[in-house]
Parts: structure tokens; sequence; C-alpha cells
């Protein structure tokens, strides 16, 4: 999949995921001379989707473009940065300045230090952005370890919720 990241209505980078024998790889590409490049393009990424956002409420920010797209299709204002748990400083967070946000990360230990990360970022811009974590295992005990936003989906529909009692459960949390 390749995942487009515009930056004032013009490409900005791209991120490729491709899926190898029992994991996934990642590649980044910059807009260049009306091209593609290989590499990061320099400065900061805009949010993946923060074009899409309202203009107010509570904005989800998940780890991973996969991730923003399932949330996405829940009907939740939902974002997500560039580069993984890892890479939360790569991105520019200012379009969520003086926001609600609910940081939703997976379930491990680079996910909760994720989260904290994306906090701390939040709490630097003006004016702050009120942040929350919130924990999907809390809710569903058997979420795998690594286990994000598309396994709690998944197992929503496994037990035959709907897309709005799954988007309710999230927003409950």
């Amino acid at each position: 999949a390749v995942f487009k990241y515009p930056l004032n209505g013009h490409p900005f980078g791209f991120v490729a995921r491709y899926h190898v024998p029992d994991d996934k790889t990642f590649r980044q590409f910059h807009a260049k001379n009306g091209s593609i490049a290989p590499g990061s393009p320099a400065g900061k990424w805009p949010l993946y989707h923060h074009n899409e956002l309202p203009d107010e409420g509570t904005v989800y920010v998940v780890e991973g473009e996969k991730c923003q797209h399932a949330a996405h299709e829940l009907g939740l204002p939902v974002v997500a940065s560039v580069g993984g748990s890892k890479a939360a400083k790569r991105s520019d967070w200012n379009e969520l300045k003086g926001r609600d946000v609910c940081i939703v990360p997976d379930n491990d230990e680079d996910g909760q230090h994720y989260a904290e990360k994306v906090c701390s970022i939040l709490s630097d811009v003006a004016p702050a952005a009120s942040c929350r974590i919130v924990h999907l295992r809390d809710v569903l005990q058997t979420l795998p370890v690594k286990g994000d936003v598309v396994d709690f989906i998944d197992a929503g529909n496994r037990d035959g919720k709907s897309r709005t009692d799954i988007r309710d459960e999230i927003e409950r949390l």
C-alpha cells in the first residue's frame, strides 16, 4: 500500500508499506521537482489525514496509516503520525493545538512510549492540547500483544457488533 501525505494541497511525502514473510517493512519517498524520489522529505511531516479533521471535538491519534484508515471507517476523526511508534517527533503536531486528543496506542511497550511522547509533544504546543491515553486491552482483554485498533475492530466484527457499536465503545473509553 502507498499512503500519501499532502501538505497545503501538494504532495509532501509518501509511505510505502510492503509485506514480507512474517513481517512488514516501510519505505519513504518525497515529492521532488514534480516527481517522486526515495527518502524522507526535509522538515516535519504533516499528520496523516489532518486535513479531514472537523474544527472541533475530540481527535483520535493512532499508530500508523492502516489504523488511521480503519478508525476513519468507523467515523472517528483520526490522524496518525509518520514513522511508527519511535518517530513521533518527526511530525508537525501543531494541527492539534488546543484540541481534546485521545491517543489509542498499540498494545505493547513501544505503543505506551509513543502515547507518552505524543502527550509530551502536545503539552508543549500553544495552546496545549488535552490528552488522554486509551488502552483497548481494558475492554478487550484478549487483545494480542502488539494488537491495535484494527485488531479491536476485527474482534468486534467477529462478535457481530456494528460499526456504530464499535465506534461507541472506543468513544466511551
